[in-house]
């Protein structure tokens, strides 16, 4: 349970209905007998929230139980950085889908500050997580010129992360948005 947990961390977001089975047992196994070995349960509890939301960026109910585990969390506590920071990523994916940008620009904005304090930094989560802020700030029909202004420079910064792209076959889709 514990090996898969944490080799979970890695794959969770090609296979989330994979990763939130772990989680489910990482979860189980913290409740239980909290070995020190394993995931710490916060964790393996916001985890789990953030693949529900990926499986299912139609359903509020896991978006809501994600927000909540995410505005509990502490922005502080290093062990917990990079999976508050897919959090917010994840629930800004869903707060676009739902129209709410206002929502989803806090959102991003929030996981990219944590994705920023990454060590070694990520900079498939970095990239991703200035796309959706950029994005935010210039869908729907309520943006204004700073929006815009700010989008591009979130773009920018999000492209600068990019490795080369090889040849037209494969170019990475995000950067193509």
């Amino acid at each position: 349970g514990i090996t898969i947990a944490r080799g979970v961390r890695n794959t969770a977001f090609a296979e989330p209905a994979k990763a939130i089975e772990a989680f489910d047992r990482a979860i189980a196994i913290a409740q239980k007998n909290g070995d020190p070995g394993a995931i710490p349960l916060q964790e393996a509890l916001l985890r789990r929230a953030e693949a529900r939301v990926r499986m299912d960026l139609e359903n509020g109910a896991f978006a809501k139980d994600l927000e909540a585990l995410l505005d509990a969390a502490d922005p502080a506590d290093q062990t917990m950085i990079e999976a508050q920071a897919l959090g917010w990523r994840t629930l800004a994916m869903f707060q676009i889908r739902s129209r709410q940008f206002n929502r989803a620009k806090a959102a991003a904005d929030s996981g990219a500050a944590l994705a920023s304090r990454l060590d070694p930094p990520d900079r498939r989560l970095q990239r991703e997580i200035l796309f959706m802020a950029g994005l935010a700030r210039v869908a729907g029909g309520f943006r204004t010129e700073t929006d815009v202004i700010e989008a591009i420079a979130l773009f920018d910064r999000s492209a600068q992360l990019f490795p080369p792209q090889k040849d037209i076959d494969h170019f990475d889709p995000l950067l193509a948005q």
